[in-house]
């Protein structure tokens, strides 16, 4: 079963999150802020408060040695980049995967350690089209 931490819980992760099989996939949500936690966890997720900033925060939920791939779906990149430089000192082989804001973001999400971008607007507007 692999572990799934998912950071930031929004509209977007709630989305991605609920589509995820829960038999095969251990889920967390970890938040900042203890309104979007409380929220995860009235529909029934897994949440932790936690400051993403401190490295002994991310390793207590198990980055660095169980968790097997991180979902950056904070509303600000700046914080998507420094969770994800964050993550990747600590373990070289997690699976990061972030969403953008702004396309300007992508390239130093990319250059923080992600392994995959998500840009939900190119998604919508390439439905559109």
């Amino acid at each position: 079963m692999k572990k799934i931490a998912v950071f930031g819980y929004n509209r977007l992760s709630f989305e991605a999150v609920s589509r995820l099989d829960s038999d095969s996939h251990e889920i967390l949500i970890v938040d900042h802020d203890p309104e979007h936690a409380a929220q995860a966890a009235e529909k029934g997720f897994a949440s932790v408060i936690i400051d993403f900033r401190r490295d002994e925060d991310l390793k207590s939920i198990g980055i660095g040695h169980d968790v097997d791939i991180l979902f950056c779906f904070f509303d600000h990149d700046s914080e998507n980049v420094f969770l994800t430089l964050s993550a990747r000192a600590l373990d070289k082989k997690l699976t990061i995967i972030a969403i953008v804001d702004s396309p300007d973001s992508a390239q130093k999400l990319l250059a923080a350690g992600a392994n995959k971008i998500i840009d939900p607007y190119e998604i919508c507007g390439r439905k559109i089209h």
